[in-house]
């Protein structure tokens, strides 16, 4: 079903330069009206009605902007509650995907996403990249989320798609260098990355005095600088596309019309509230519909829907060179051990790493860790601690703590 529904996305996409002239993205700025998806909800999906009721819309009465800010704001919890997988029906289970977040916040977020949902998200990613020039059957490269298992390559191929994995966690100089000469060998023009180790591996170039022209990068899941855009764009001499959004997709944003805002592409409605952060209706997805959702990532509006997103902090871990790791795959790796209550690493000025955890970690599961650790960030230190955690300036805990 993720096939067909990547290939639905894909058509739907090249539907709108066909036929339209025009990159589907554009038609996506301005808010849809979804009314039949409102009522269909209301008709058919378990607990609907009572979900909009409890925050102050009428069921019956398709809510405008105004009617939503009249409304309580919604968050994970009422998603929990109202459309727990028990207040799920049998085939909208079997026709959605399920989701997670990576955790950054805490506890990672258990969501599924409708295949109309799907299908739309594929459509919107295509088009991105479409923004760059990619066609499909162009060599594209993939410099993220890829950890190679034992006794696989830094550099793996996906022959049919002829897309490339390049290992984002081996950044050490000869890593590097194996990647860029595979880049300059195979003439590959299409990267995907992010924003950190776009901009560990633009340093390696410069410091080496290497070239290498591309027609488009594109990154996500990390706030990017707009330092790190405009020395991008003009070292590789190509456009970089900055794609933001969330696992439950309440919005879109990307830089449509300028390289250093991105334009605001809601699913149905939004609406910006007046401490900078967003509320979101998103109909699309029937199986966790979105009402009034507040995003607490922060909008700076610089003109009409052009924005400057500054909600989101980043952190990085450095590996044994002193080089930034994304942490977004420490988070997913930290998932498949479901006795931890809570866990935060914890790394120093020296680069050790301590392992702050409540919960059960049996011998195995320690030996294990340490070997993922070090697989992401070369031959350092790692320790355990149940005793105390790292608190940060209001208070929290926050999963990854660099001092």
């Amino acid at each position: 079903m993720d096939f067909i529904s990547s290939v639905l996305g894909i058509l739907l996409s090249m539907f709108y330069e066909i036929f339209l002239g025009k990159n589907l993205l554009e038609s996506r700025i301005k808010p849809k009206s979804h009314k039949l998806y409102w009522y269909i909800l209301v008709l058919f999906r378990k607990n609907f009605k009572s979900y909009v009721s409890e925050i102050g819309l009428d069921p019956w009465t398709y809510p405008n902007v105004d009617d939503l800010k009249n409304a309580r704001l919604t968050n994970k919890k009422d998603l929990d509650k109202y459309f727990s997988s028990s207040n799920t029906s049998f085939l909208l289970n079997l026709f959605s995907f399920k989701m997670s977040s990576s955790g950054s916040t805490g506890k990672p977020f258990q969501f599924r996403i409708f295949i109309l949902q799907w299908i739309e998200e594929q459509a919107r990613m295509y088009a991105s990249f479409r923004l760059g020039g990619y066609v499909l059957g162009k060599k594209f490269v993939i410099f993220r989320s890829y950890s190679p298992k034992k006794n696989e390559r830094n550099i793996k191929e996906v022959k049919w798609k002829n897309w490339t994995y390049f290992n984002s966690f081996s950044i050490d100089d000869k890593s590097l260098m194996e990647y860029y000469n595979y880049l300059i060998k195979y003439k590959v023009k299409f990267m995907r990355t992010y924003p950190s180790t776009l901009a560990t591996f633009l340093k390696f170039l410069k410091s080496n005095n290497l070239e290498l022209n591309l027609k488009m990068i594109h990154v996500s899941s990390e706030n990017i600088s707009d330092k790190l855009i405009a020395d991008s764009e003009e070292y590789f001499k190509c456009k970089l596309i900055n794609y933001y959004g969330q696992v439950e997709q309440a919005l879109l944003g990307i830089n449509l019309s300028e390289s250093l805002s991105i334009s605001i592409l809601p699913y149905t409605n939004w609406y910006k509230l007046d401490n900078g952060t967003i509320a979101s209706l998103n109909l699309i997805n029937w199986t966790h519909p979105l009402i009034n959702y507040q995003v607490n990532d922060h909008l700076v509006k610089l003109k009409e829907n052009q924005f400057k997103i500054i909600g989101r902090n980043n952190v990085y871990l450095k590996n044994s060179s002193g080089n930034l790791i994304s942490t977004i795959n420490f988070y997913t790796f930290m998932q498949k051990f479901d006795n931890l209550v809570k866990w935060q690493i914890v790394q120093n000025k020296d680069l050790d790493i301590r392992l702050n955890y409540e919960g059960q970690l049996s011998a195995t599961e320690k030996n294990y860790l340490k070997s993922g650790i070090k697989e992401r960030l070369g031959e350092i230190k790692v320790t355990f601690n149940t005793e105390n955690f790292e608190y940060n300036g209001e208070g929290k805990i926050n999963p990854i703590y660099v001092t």
